[in-house]
């Protein structure tokens, strides 16, 4: 949901309007204590009581805005940045999932399933140090558990999300329980509609959970081949920025998603294809 933008605008013009206030008050007790005799006491006092109602005003504005920020800022709105604990994402994962009627039928399979795989990479995680890129996806995947789970209306496809790329990334440490969390290096070539290669093309890549939040998008090596963990991604090619301006009707390749190492497999090659009616 987010913060919405009057409440941060609200509150700065409202601690403005205070400031500007208690800027007026000192400048009043200024020429109030150049006047002699009661009169200037009398002032002073006033004065006084106006700048004191001033600096509770202010605390007041503050906390009310804190407040207001607090309640209206939904803490799960946006995925993880950095990296965390594999510890605290495996706790998350297997904490107990409400039951909400009405549900789908499969459900607790997914859930099942979910937790196996988590069941399995967490006593690997005890042996085996995992590198910050797989620690940032299973803080993803947490967060999609956590919003599924706490976040009012949230669908339950965020479950289904994660527990597939849990899934692919159990199955891949199975098969190498050496080197569990190893990247797979992954090759992949944008071509058009007669499967000739998009020179040039920017390929890009994301967690599928990750597709509605272009910050988290990134681009392959541009040698076409990039190493990433196991999980479950989108991938898309689109063209340079400098054949915008060109006659090329092409303008990208639709998403496609890759699961990746559910198959235990050293390397993967991957063909983007454009279709022809793609428009700029």
């Amino acid at each position: 949901m987010g913060t919405p933008p009057l409440v941060p605008l609200v509150a700065c013009l409202l601690v403005a309007l205070v400031l500007a206030l208690e800027a007026l008050g000192r400048r009043a007790l200024v020429r109030v204590r150049r006047r002699p005799g009661r009169l200037r006491r009398l002032l002073d006092g006033v004065v006084g009581l106006w700048l004191r109602l001033i600096y509770v005003g202010l605390a007041l504005t503050t906390l009310a805005a804190a407040a207001g920020w607090a309640l209206l800022t939904d803490p799960l709105a946006l995925p993880p940045e950095q990296p965390g604990s594999p510890a605290q994402a495996f706790a998350i994962l297997r904490a107990p999932a409400p039951v909400r009627p009405g549900g789908p039928a499969d459900l607790p399979e997914v859930r099942a399933r979910l937790l196996d795989a988590v069941t399995y990479l967490q006593g690997v995680a005890q042996t085996h140090a995992a590198p910050a890129d797989y620690r940032l996806q299973l803080a993803v995947d947490a967060w999609l558990v956590k919003r599924q789970r706490y976040q009012r209306g949230a669908s339950d496809t965020l479950l289904r999300v994660a527990a597939q790329d849990l899934e692919a990334k159990a199955a891949y440490a199975r098969q190498h329980p050496t080197e569990p969390f190893a990247r797979i290096p992954v090759q992949v070539t944008a071509r058009d509609a007669q499967a000739r290669p998009l020179l040039e093309w920017d390929v890009r890549f994301c967690l599928k959970a990750l597709a509605p939040y272009t910050s988290h998008h990134r681009s392959f090596d541009p040698s076409g081949s990039q190493a990433l963990p196991p999980g479950d991604y989108l991938l898309w090619a689109r063209r340079p920025d400098y054949m915008l301006w060109t006659g090329e009707a092409r303008s990208g390749t639709p998403p496609q998603e890759l699961t990746l190492g559910d198959q235990g497999e050293p390397e993967r090659r991957v063909d983007l294809l454009t279709p022809v009616n793609a428009l700029p």
